[in-house]
């Protein structure tokens, strides 16, 4: 298996909040807690004493985001660097949808998750801002399942689908704008990827149907468990 440590974060965290909604009790969730953390040590050390040049090589590339135009990290931030060019580039008002300069080969890949980049650099610097109103619409959906919803695993499917989303977003704008490590999560339903539109498609169709039942349940006055 490869190293990734992004969807790793985001299975932890959607795994955590299933525990925490679930209604265990805080023992068992801490043992949970607890366990999870050994885990994690058991391997660190495992990693740390077979393979110690890992960390020397992986510690500079995930930490060149706090200082990307210093000249020792020049080479594992170029990523980073080429998109605050295109951010930049673009201004407020932005060059014109289809008149980006840093895909054309100055930013590598630029269609994944650094599509928000050059979504600035053709539209202008505030369109990300206005990100959060492109998911209102799947929050508003799965807060009504979460808050109205008699079916207890409905309301788990939204709080996971909704952990998931908010995650994601929040892993690839803070990875873009140099908030947190680079972990080369797709921004939903942007970035380019099949796969990742695929699943959250999945998973926001579940929600979906958890509010068709929810409605039913309260047309019918009928709650079923």
């Amino acid at each position: 298996m490869q190293p990734d440590l992004g969807t790793a974060a985001i299975v932890f965290v959607i795994a955590i909040s299933q525990l925490v909604s679930s209604g265990l009790s805080f023992k068992r969730i801490l043992k949970v807690a607890l366990f999870l953390i050994g885990v994690f040590i058991v391997a660190f050390l495992f990693v740390y004493f077979l393979h110690p040049d890992f960390f020397s090589s992986t510690k500079m590339a995930r930490f060149s985001y706090l200082d990307p135009f210093n000249k020792e990290n020049l080479d594992d931030s170029y990523q980073l660097r080429n998109g605050y060019y295109a951010i930049g580039n673009g201004g407020f008002f932005g060059n014109g949808l289809g008149a980006s300069i840093q895909k054309l080969g100055y930013l590598p890949e630029a269609h994944t998750d650094f599509i928000m980049t050059i979504i600035s650099e053709e539209l202008g610097c505030f369109w990300p801002f206005t990100l959060p109103y492109f998911y209102l619409y799947f929050y508003k959906k799965a807060f009504s399942v979460v808050f109205l919803s008699q079916s207890t695993f409905d309301v788990l499917v939204a709080i996971g689908v909704l952990s998931w989303l908010s995650i994601q977003v929040f892993f690839n704008l803070g990875g873009v704008s140099g908030i947190i490590p680079l972990t080369g999560v797709p921004l939903p339903f942007m970035s380019y990827g099949g796969s990742s539109i695929l699943a959250l498609s999945c998973g926001l169709g579940f929600v979906l149907a958890g509010e068709r039942r929810m409605k039913k349940q309260i047309e019918e006055g009928v709650f079923y468990a």
